[in-house]
């Protein structure tokens, strides 16, 4: 792997190095700037994906998110699902450049294409992968500059508390991972909204959120060459966890868990919530019909000064034919010998 040239600022002590090595390799390998913001989990809740960001499934052809979570994460670096077939290029990935430069010329920013993907001079596992690099120097300094492409209805996650245009946060996540590999002091960042409204960014380096990004990965990362799964992210993971914990096989031991006080609270627990549930859903559908039976023949009714309840009418819609993946969850079952097992009446004999 080369030394990068001039590319970073010239206060930096240690210089990134830059890697030719297929795409697919490295990001098996390493941690991406659009993945970090998996590993924030109140950043990660209201993240939106992109282009970067990969498709996965399982072993049994069933899509899989990568970014919801670091164990989801993790779940993916660890190989144990693949990328999904036959993903081309989108629309954005083919007019993102010509966006770029109009932004760019448009601020005096004179650019050029990176020789390779970047990666942190301490770190193997930290890369950066940015579209551009931008100088308004003269090519003195060299900053990253990455693009956006923001739906529409999405634009309003892009403003602060008072209005003004501003990156969110899993974008100035983005921004200082790339920050962080580079030895940048800011990177520059473009956003197309609703494919008309073009906004030019520049988000200026936030030294202790550098640290905290590359020592989060760097804990992360021992994660994952330890073959170690990090905490569940509550409810968020549920479904990760199915995956991982039902992949048994035949031979797999049964445990009596029956003077385990904490497993079995949470049995009983989960059990009587969803009890709790069923009567609750129970009575809404009975409380609807009710409310509907009075709506006969009424389109809209006032029930406030600001507020009615009215029809609401949705089209019909067309789909093709969908095969429902299969999945695996956890449930208390009556023990008998169609379902118990050999290994499970020997434990009760015993």
């Amino acid at each position: 792997m080369a030394k990068a040239e001039q590319h970073t600022q010239e206060q930096t002590n240690a210089t990134p190095r830059i890697t030719n090595a297929d795409w697919s390799d490295i990001r098996r390998t390493t941690i991406a700037a659009h993945e970090t913001s998996s590993l924030f989990e109140t950043i990660a809740e209201n993240a939106t994906l992109d282009e970067d960001h990969e498709d996965f499934e399982d072993a049994a052809g069933n899509p899989i998110g990568a970014y919801g979570s670091p164990l989801a994460l993790w779940e993916m670096k660890t190989g144990r699902y693949t990328d999904s077939p036959n993903r081309g290029p989108g629309l954005w990935s083919k007019i993102k450049w010509g966006v770029i430069a109009t932004a760019c010329q448009e601020h005096g920013i004179e650019t050029r294409r990176p020789e390779g993907v970047y990666l942190h001079p301490e770190m193997d596992f930290m890369s950066s992968r940015v579209d551009v690099e931008g100088s308004d120097d003269g090519g003195a300094t060299w900053d990253p500059i990455v693009a956006y492409n923001v739906a529409g209805t999405l634009a309003d996650t892009w403003r602060n508390a008072v209005g003004d245009w501003t990156p969110p946060e899993h974008v100035r996540v983005a921004a200082h991972h790339h920050m962080a590999v580079s030895g940048a002091h800011r990177c520059i960042v473009i956003a197309l909204f609703g494919g008309v409204s073009l906004k030019f960014f520049v988000v200026d380096r936030d030294e202790q959120l550098v640290g905290d990004i590359t020592e989060t990965i760097a804990a992360f990362w021992e994660c994952v060459t330890d073959d170690r799964r990090p905490a569940p992210s509550g409810a968020r993971d549920a479904q990760v966890l199915n995956r991982l914990c039902s992949q048994i096989n035949p031979q797999t031991d049964v445990v009596d868990m029956r003077k385990d006080h904490e497993f079995i609270t949470l049995i009983e627990r989960k059990e009587a919530l969803a009890s709790e549930k069923n009567k609750l859903d129970k009575e809404i559908k009975e409380l609807n019909a009710r409310i509907t039976e009075k709506m006969d023949g009424i389109g809209s009714a006032i029930i406030s000064d600001t507020r009615q309840y009215g029809w609401v009418t949705v089209a019909e819609k067309e789909e093709p034919a969908k095969i429902k993946p299969g999945y695996s969850y956890c449930r208390a079952r009556k023990i008998s010998e169609k379902n118990a097992g050999d290994k499970l009446l020997d434990l009760l004999r015993g």
